[in-house]
C-alpha cells in the first residue's frame, strides 16, 4: 500500500483514539472510588507485597499467608469471586488465611489509595494517554505501514495500561479483564511487527509472508483461554489460573525478548553501501531500557512475588521510553524520504551540450 491507501484509515484510527481516551476519563475519574486495601495475591492466593503501613498489615496479614477465604467464598473457586462487587472504601473486608497450619480470621478496613499509590496510578494514565497522541500524530504526519502498526501498537498499550473501569456488573469486568489481556498481548504483537519491518523488512519476513500473521495468533488464543476459565467454571480453578498466569508471563517474555533481537539486528546490520537509517541507536537504547525494567518486574511477579525489586511498582512507566524512541525514528525516517520527492517534482534543466573542438 501506499501513503494515499494507507490515509484512509485516518478517520478510523482517530475514532479508535477517541473511544480510547473517553475510557480512559472514566478510569481516571474512578480513581477517586477505588479502594485500597494494601497488599497483593499471587494466582496460587498467597499474600504478597504487603504495604507495612497498608490496611492489610494493620489488619494482621503477613507475605507468605495463603489467603484460603474471601468473606464467604474460598479462594480457590475463582469464578464466584469474580462475581462479587469490590468493598467500598470504609468497609471491612474480612479474610481467612493460613499461616503455619492455623488459621486466622482479619478484617481490612479498605481505605482511599495513599499517596505514592495514587501518584503511580495517575503516572500510569498520563503515559498511556501520550502514547495514544503519539501513535496518532506519527501516523497522521504520514500514514503508511509503519506509522500504522506504530499507531496500532500504542493503541492497545493506552488502553492495557489505563486504569479500567470498575462494573458493577460481573460479566462486564470479565470483558474488562479479557479486554486488558487481549490489548496487551496485541500491542506486543503489532511491536513486534513493527521491529521486523522498520527500518526494511528483516530476511525472514521477506522470504515468507506468514510469519507476519503468526505474530498475532498467541493474542486471541491467551484471550479466549482467560475468558473460557471465567464462563465455564472448571474445577481446578485455582491450578488452571496459575497455569494461565505463567503461560501469559512466558508469552510477554518471550514477546519482548524477539523484539530486542530484531532492534539489535536492524541496527547492527546493513547492507553493503548502505547508509544505517537515522534514530536507530536510539530505538535501541529506548526498547533495551524501556522494556527491561516491566520484563524484571513481570518475571519477579509471576515466579519470585516475595522477593520484590526496589521501587518495581513503578518499573512499567519506562515503556513510554519505547514508544518515544520508536516515534522519533519514524518521525526522522519519513522526513528524510520527503527530500527525495521535492527534487522529483523540481522542474527539468535544459541539457547543456559542449562544442567538440574539431568539428
Amino acid at each position: 500500500m501506499s501513503s494515499t491507501d494507507y490515509g484512509r484509515f485516518n478517520v478510523l484510527f482517530a475514532v479508535l483514539a477517541a473511544v480510547a481516551l473517553a475510557l480512559a476519563l472514566v478510569g481516571i475519574v474512578s480513581l477517586l472510588s477505588t479502594p485500597y486495601a494494601g497488599f497483593q495475591m499471587t494466582a496460587d492466593a498467597k499474600a504478597y507485597d504487603v504495604d507495612p503501613v497498608g490496611p492489610a498489615a494493620k489488619a494482621g496479614i503477613k507475605p507468605g499467608d495463603l489467603l484460603v477465604q474471601i468473606g464467604d467464598i474460598p479462594t480457590d473457586r475463582l469464578h464466584e469471586l469474580a462475581k462479587q462487587e469490590r468493598a467500598k472504601i470504609g468497609e471491612e473486608l474480612r479474610v481467612s488465611v493460613l499461616r503455619d497450619r492455623v488459621r486466622h480470621n482479619l478484617a481490612i478496613l479498605q481505605s482511599p489509595l495513599p499517596g505514592r499509590m495514587a501518584f503511580q496510578k495517575w503516572a500510569g494514565n498520563l503515559m498511556a494517554l501520550i502514547m495514544l497522541f503519539l501513535g496518532l500524530a506519527v501516523f497522521w504526519y504520514r500514514p503508511s505501514k509503519v506509522g500504522s502498526l506504530f499507531f496500532l501498537s500504542n493503541l492497545c498499550f493506552s488502553l492495557a495500561f489505563t486504569t479500567p473501569p470498575y462494573f458493577p456488573n460481573s460479566w462486564l469486568r470479565t470483558i474488562v479483564s479479557t479486554g486488558v489481556i487481549l490489548f496487551l498481548t496485541l500491542g506486543l504483537a503489532f511491536l513486534l511487527h513493527l521491529s521486523v519491518v522498520f527500518p526494511k523488512p528483516k530476511p525472514l519476513v521477506r522470504d515468507t509472508n506468514y510469519v507476519e500473521y503468526l505474530i498475532y495468533l498467541p493474542a486471541p488464543i491467551m484471550a479466549l483461554t482467560f475468558l473460557g476459565l471465567r464462563l465455564f467454571q472448571p474445577a481446578a480453578d485455582l491450578l488452571v489460573n496459575l497455569a494461565l498466569h505463567d503461560v501469559f508471563a512466558l508469552l510477554v517474555l518471550a514477546s519482548v525478548r524477539l523484539t530486542m533481537i530484531s532492534v539489535i539486528h536492524g541496527c547492527l546490520t546493513t547492507e553493503r553501501g548502505e547508509k544505517r537509517p537515522r534514530g536507530l541507536g536510539l530505538v535501541l537504547a529506548a526498547v533495551l531500557l524501556g522494556s527491561a525494567f516491566p520484563a524484571a518486574r513481570l518475571f519477579m511477579e509471576t515466579f519470585l512475588p516475595h522477593q520484590p525489586l526496589p521501587g518495581q511498582s513503578f518499573y512499567p512507566l519506562t515503556a513510554l521510553l519505547v514508544s518515544l524512541g520508536f516515534g522519533w525514528a519514524i518521525w526522522k525516517s519519513n522526513t528524510a524520504k520527503r527530500i527525495p520527492e521535492k527534487a522529483k517534482s523540481a522542474p527539468p534543466q535544459p541539457i547543456a551540450f559542449k562544442k567538440v573542438v574539431g568539428q
